[in-house]
This record gives structure tokens, sequence and C-alpha cells, in this order.
């Protein structure tokens, strides 16, 4: 009998976290899942905290590569899933018992399912609760609401439900071969040009928690590669342009000037403005400058810090990084 619903947990190095993770994915009231534990060439005790999982419970599944990152250990949950369905959790991350019934309840005739979520602390403090009013919504109206938007679903992979079949019909997969940032919403993009419907709920299941000391910002502390290439998954998204999706293009494009100042200010205080990456940014924020500081999708201190940015990054890198 097929399984209904496949969840991917990307898992590297994730040994504070992973216990309190799985064990919310095995005390789902929804039963009829699997459980793929990708080992993303974790070297702590993430595998054996794992391996005790799949010991007392054959839903939970091990699978271990070489590390190539969270797009690449998703890829591999997805080559491997068998479910109806697919979602995806970060192994740092954790779910209500209902997260499953909720998205499978919401799915019914559509083909993304959509729950609210909360933004966290790792002491557990809400910093946000994203709730949803019930709707089905076109594919457009979804993109429109992934990202810039007061009610945004975010561009992420999870607190969604995909079906697998189409996934891999499309061959729709998460970018791998460099450090991108927003591959998830590359990923929800590709997906929702292949359908027509989805819907969301207005219960929150999904509990996205922000460690602080090794979260997005890790890496500030010394220059790495990310920070040339922060902005290339969305460089993709607009490369597919797509005339039917104007307000999700302009949206993108609005978000690419705010995450260029985000990578123009660190690489001007690392003193990296001689590559060409850090040109090419800057030039786009120059470009958009006006279009970006008349954006109402965004608020008047982003659009004053992408102005500052590109007049001062040295200046603004300090102020950013005094607000963090």
């Amino acid at each position: 009998m097929e399984t209904k619903i496949s969840v991917v947990i990307p898992a590297f190095n994730a040994e504070k976290y992973i216990k309190k993770c799985l064990s919310s994915i095995k005390n789902q009231s929804f039963a009829d899942f699997e459980a793929i534990v990708v080992i993303d060439g974790a070297t702590d005790k993430t595998k054996e905290i794992a391996e005790s999982f799949a010991k007392n419970d054959n839903r939970f599944i091990i699978i271990e590569q070489e590390n190539k990152g969270p797009s690449g250990a998703k890829n591999k949950g997805i080559d491997f899933a068998k479910g109806k369905y697919i979602t995806f959790v970060d192994s740092d991350d954790y779910v209500d018992p209902d997260y499953l019934q909720t998205l499978f309840d919401t799915v019914k005739d559509v083909s993304i399912a959509i729950c609210g979520f909360y933004t966290e602390t790792s002491d557990g403090t809400v910093k946000l609760k994203q709730a949803f009013n019930p709707e089905k919504l076109t594919a457009e109206q979804i993109l429109n609401r992934l990202i810039l938007s007061e009610n945004a679903f975010g561009g992420y992979d999870c607190n969604k439900l995909y079906l697998l079949d189409l996934i891999n019909k499309e061959k729709i997969r998460f970018l791998t071969g460099q450090k991108y940032m927003f591959e998830d919403l590359l990923f929800n993009f590709r997906y929702l040009k292949c359908i027509d419907e989805g819907r969301c709920c207005d219960v929150c299941t999904y509990h996205y928690v922000h460690h602080e000391s090794e979260g997005m910002s890790r890496g500030i502390g010394d220059i790495n590669s990310k920070w040339l290439h922060y902005t290339d998954a969305l460089d993709i998204i607009l490369s597919e342009e797509d005339n039917r999706y104007g307000e999700f293009m302009y949206k993108v494009r609005m978000a690419k000037v705010w995450h260029c100042a985000t990578a123009v200010r660190v690489l001007a205080h690392f003193n990296e403005k001689h590559s060409d990456k850090y040109k090419e940014m800057r030039r786009y924020i120059g470009k958009n400058l006006i279009k970006y500081l008349c954006c109402k999708y965004l608020p008047v201190k982003k659009r004053l810090g992408g102005v500052l940015t590109y007049f001062c990054p040295k200046l603004s890198f300090v102020l950013w990084n005094k607000g963090r």
C-alpha cells in the first residue's frame, strides 16, 4: 500500500536539535508517513541519534551521503521517497503533533497545501506567528504571497505539502553545486508554474527555530564565498521570467535589491570591493534604486538601508550589524 506522506529531514551536525525534531515527527497524529533522514556528512552524533529512532520505528529511514549541503540532502530524500505527498522539515526545527494531519486535510483536491508557522528563538520565545485565512488560491495568487507580503506564505519548502509524482515528472529539484540562498524559493516557483490551485489553512503547526549563533548570519565574522553567491538563485528565477507572473517577478527584483544590499555591505566591510560580483550587485542596486525606494512591499527602514548601502556601504554595515 502506498505511503501517504514522505517527510524529508536533511541533517548535518544537528546533534543538539535533531532529537526534538524527530520526536515531533514520531508523535504525529497522522501515522501513515515515512521519515527519510539524510545524514549529510555529519561528523557529530547526528547519525547515532537518528538511528535510535529507526531502530524502534520502521517508518524512519536513514540515508548517508558525503556533505552536499541542504539542497543535495533534500534531493537525495526526494529520490528515495515513496509517498503520494512530500514535505520537508529542517533538523533544527520541529512540528506540532497535527502537522501532517493538517496538511493532509488541507490538500484535498489541490496540488499544494500550506500551513501557518511560528518563528521562535532557541529558548522557545515566539517572535512571529504567521497564520492564514483558510482559502483555495490559484498558483499565481500563491506565488504573489510567497515573499514581500504582509501575510506571506514564505518561500520555504517547509510548511508545505507537495505532490511527489509531479515533482518527479517535472524533474523539479533543489539547486546544488555552490552555497545558494533562496533555493527553496526557486523550487516553489518551478513547482507552482506546473499546477493550477493550492489551499492554505488557518492552523500554525510548523516551528522555525532561529539559533542566534548558528543562523544565516554566521559567516559574518569571516569572509566566505556565500556572500558572492547570495543572490544567484534569485537571478535564476529572473532568468526564467514568465509574463504570467508580473507581480511575483517584480517582488523578486525588489528582494534582489534588498539582498544585494546585505551582501554589498558585508563585502565592503571585509574590503572585497574589487570583486566583479560586488561591482555587479552594487550596480544592480543603483539601477533599481528609485523603484526600490517606492516599493510598497518593503518597510521604510529597509528601503533607506538600500540607499545608504549604495552610497556608504561600510557605514551601512556598522548600523546594520548593530541592529541584527
